[in-house]
């Protein structure tokens, strides 16, 4: 059970949502960095304050090439984008964290930066999220605008308090030591950085990467651990180990249990049609031949498009079942974002399979919430006593983008 969830600081619990679009408008990975880290990073509160108070964004620019007179050309430079990159929010993964808090897990900040010290609470201005010393209460710029403040109150751990790099496994040992009462496995760490995820899993901690693009550090992927590019995709991943989120926006997920030997992240799931003849062997004796030919026309007998159809349920099998063990063994559970897959117009129909014959339903008829009785299921009964879903999909295939590896 997840008991601690830990943040890196900059880039992953604070971050720009609009990096892509300094991109389209030409502006450098540096000069983005600095804008979102320093100049609109440091300063966003104020500047949507003084957005609401009528000030334009030329007047803005003004006042904030004063104090940053060395970027003052690249402050002009963004003024046309200013309402569009301040408007969204900057820190969208504080919110999270709030959630995550309120939900009952505990929630730090493990970082390479800071000011704040490994054995107290820090809080929104000395965590480097918004406006911190630099541009905080104590700066003349801030005793003229006043602004809002949101406290997220967390225990950090930073480097330069803990005298190591992330990069070194013995950061997260010298962690590890400061919770004797949780073990590795109860955490997670969201970080951007594979040098730094590679570090924290040799320590037995669980990661999820979440990276932006533009990123120079951000185009290494670590093999095994899940990628969220954004905030939803954030919340979903968590949800796929096991978190659980105060949050009504809840993804609808769909889950597949496939051979280790498939590399499904790279495959993709293949129904029937598309799988080779040795894949069929188990419907050689319902389907009374042995040729994929013969198996494929059996399996459309049962409802049609069956063979472009890919079995799904609606929540992971737990202990309970006495094919646990046998299918952590063999298998890797997969996740499927519904809604993405509906939305790319690859759902062609949806089959229910509780009893014979299967009932095609409506997609807003799927029970996401039903109680799945695992605790019957007997051995070769698999099928007869878990209610599922047969999906029809386009070309028989689920893409690698719409796959999440759970647990």
């Amino acid at each position: 059970m997840i008991k601690l969830i830990a943040f890196d600081a900059g880039w992953v619990l604070f971050r720009p949502k609009n990096w892509e679009l300094l991109h389209e408008k030409g502006f450098t990975d540096d000069e983005g960095y600095w804008l979102f880290r320093e100049g609109l990073g440091r300063t966003s509160d104020w500047i949507r304050y003084q957005l609401k108070q009528g000030k334009t964004s030329r007047q803005i620019i003004k006042i904030l090439q004063q104090y940053y007179p060395e970027y003052s050309d690249l402050l002009v430079r963004i003024r046309p984008y200013l309402r569009r990159l301040i408007e969204e929010d900057l820190v969208s993964n504080i919110q999270l964290g709030y959630r995550l808090q309120e939900a009952g897990y505990q929630v730090e900040i493990w970082s390479d930066n800071g000011l704040g010290g490994p054995q107290r609470g820090v809080d929104y201005q000395d965590s480097e999220i918004g406006l911190i010393p630099k541009f905080g209460p104590d700066h003349p710029l801030y005793k003229k605008y006043p602004t809002v403040h949101t406290e997220l109150k967390v225990r950090s751990f930073y480097s330069n308090d803990l005298c190591v790099l992330k990069k070194d496994s013995e950061f997260f040992k010298k962690v590890l030591r400061a919770h004797p009462k949780i073990k590795p496995s109860e955490m997670i760490f969201i970080e951007d950085r594979p040098k730094n995820i590679i570090s924290a899993q040799s320590v037995g901690i669980e990661c999820i990467q979440f990276v932006m693009s533009g990123i120079k550090w951000n185009r290494e992927r670590v093999a095994g651990v899940p990628v969220a590019h954004t905030t939803e995709e954030l919340k979903q991943r968590l949800r796929l180990k096991g978190v659980s989120l105060l949050d009504s926006s809840t993804s609808k997920l769909l889950y597949n249990y496939a051979p280790k030997e498939v590399d499904v992240l790279k495959t993709g799931l293949w129904a029937p049609a598309l799988a080779s003849r040795d894949a069929l062997a188990h419907y050689f004796g319902r389907a009374k031949t042995k040729t994929k030919k013969g198996v494929l026309a059996y399996l459309e007998t049962i409802f049609p498009g069956r063979t472009r159809a890919i079995s799904f349920l609606t929540s992971p099998m737990t202990k309970k079942c006495c094919f646990y063990d046998d299918f952590k063994k063999d298998r890797i559970l997969y996740g499927v974002d519904f809604d993405k897959l509906q939305k790319a117009g690859l759902i062609e129909a949806i089959y229910r399979v509780e009893r014979k014959p299967c009932k095609k339903i409506a997609a807003d008829q799927i029970l996401w919430d039903e109680r799945l009785p695992w605790e019957k299921v007997g051995k070769g009964l698999f099928f007869t006593k878990i209610p599922h879903y047969m999906v029809v999909l386009k070309d028989g295939f689920v893409p690698p983008e719409f796959i999440t590896r759970c647990r």
